[in-house]
């Protein structure tokens, strides 16, 4: 099931930034590591967020796959958070941008669904770029407490904006597909050094729900994650 939050149609811009029609015709860029745009392209970052004490300091930037929602273990929840982003610098700063589809593959699993929300994610003010993926060890890349082994979230688990992106709901799907609103997508195109990805979670962690996530580590190349951005040159 996919449901979409609210967009708005976007123009070019001259070098003054005033807004222009865009000339016809629209063309779909495909992202997927070592796939999309072609075999070259490397731009996904993602990494697992686990809260708990056993995890909250470890890094999962280096994984092909594992999970996403809330895991019970020995009664105590733990949630689990995907942060993902695409290196989008292919696609020109004055685009006008259509439509947005974020794809990730997940692993159909027994028992009640699981709803996933989408967010933009941010930094803290002290990061000097964006989060880093890491390499799978302590204190380098991104963790539940930190956003680079070093500098503090200003909350646990990664920052965000409230806004909701995009939602689906999971049941025995094995792809969950969100459709991006076009705004948020402009902006990471127009502002490169804004574009820290997305936060996704699951929207209930008061009870166990969770799925496997293949990431971009994964050996078939079908199964990392995937954006689809149809846009025309401003």
């Amino acid at each position: 099931m996919i449901c979409t939050a609210g967009s708005f149609f976007l123009f070019g811009c001259s070098d003054d930034g005033t807004r222009l029609l865009p000339p016809p015709g629209y063309i779909t860029m495909e992202f997927q590591d070592g796939v999309y745009p072609d075999q070259y392209y490397t731009g996904t970052r993602d990494a697992v967020l686990k809260a708990g004490a056993a995890f909250a300091e470890e890094n999962y930037g280096q994984v092909s796959l594992d999970t996403i929602g809330t895991v019970d273990l020995t009664g105590e929840l733990i949630e689990r958070r995907v942060i993902l982003r695409f290196d989008l610098s292919l696609i020109t700063s004055c685009a006008d941008v259509k439509e947005s589809i974020l794809s990730i593959r997940v692993e159909p699993g027994a028992g009640s669904s699981v709803t996933l929300g989408v967010y933009r994610a941010t930094v803290p003010a002290l990061l000097p770029a964006s989060w880093p993926e890491g390499t799978g060890q302590s204190f380098d890349g991104v963790t539940w407490l930190t956003a680079d082994g070093t500098v503090f979230w200003n909350e646990p688990g990664g920052d965000y904006l409230p806004t909701l992106l995009a939602a689906a709901t999971v049941t025995d799907d094995t792809i969950a597909t969100f459709i991006l609103p076009d705004d948020a997508v402009y902006h990471w195109i127009k502002f490169p050094e804004d574009n820290h990805g997305v936060i996704i979670k699951s929207q209930d962690t008061s009870a166990e729900g969770y799925r496997l996530v293949h990431f971009r580590e994964s050996g078939t190349a079908e199964m990392r994650p995937y954006l689809s951005v149809k846009y025309r040159d401003g």
